[in-house]
């Protein structure tokens, strides 16, 4: 199987709304193996984010293999799939504080006026999400060392 087959297939899932858990693990073991998911452009982070999101898959080892695709590709991906990718990420479970959403969120704050029209609403709810995932971290983070 070939990264743009297994691309293809899991948008083709996402896109037909076809919750395949077998499917979906194999899928994901596939890309997690050895260094597959390093290779990935950032467009293909991008639509494996979204697809996984769209069908509310997730695991640790996708999310860890997807966040260091993330963190690598974040620096030089095209504002057409921002707001994919965030949304992608935060539903796979990567924190916000990680290394590959700030990386993200970087990238977005640094050219705000090149997202797509078509994406700033969505941009907006993706933005707001990650303020208040934000806040929630830090408030449990500084909860547990106050009970500590």
């Amino acid at each position: 199987v070939s990264r743009q087959e297994c691309l293809q297939l899991v948008d083709g899932c996402a896109r037909l709304r076809w919750y395949d858990e077998s499917l979906l693990h194999g899928i994901a073991s596939w890309l997690c193996e050895g260094r597959r998911h390093a290779e990935l452009t950032p467009g293909e982070v991008a639509c494996f984010l979204e697809a996984f999101c769209i069908l509310g898959y997730a695991q640790p080892l996708l999310r860890v293999s997807l966040e260091h695709a993330l963190l690598r590709v974040a620096p030089t991906m095209d504002p057409m799939h921002w707001t994919r990718a965030l949304r992608g990420a935060l539903e796979v479970g990567m924190c916000v504080r990680s290394a590959a959403m700030r990386a993200l969120v970087q990238r977005c704050t640094s050219g705000l006026a090149f997202v797509p029209p078509e994406d700033r609403d969505a941009f907006n709810v993706v933005s707001a999400s990650i303020l208040q995932a934000s806040e929630r971290e830090i408030l449990s983070t500084f909860s547990v060392h106050k009970s500590s």
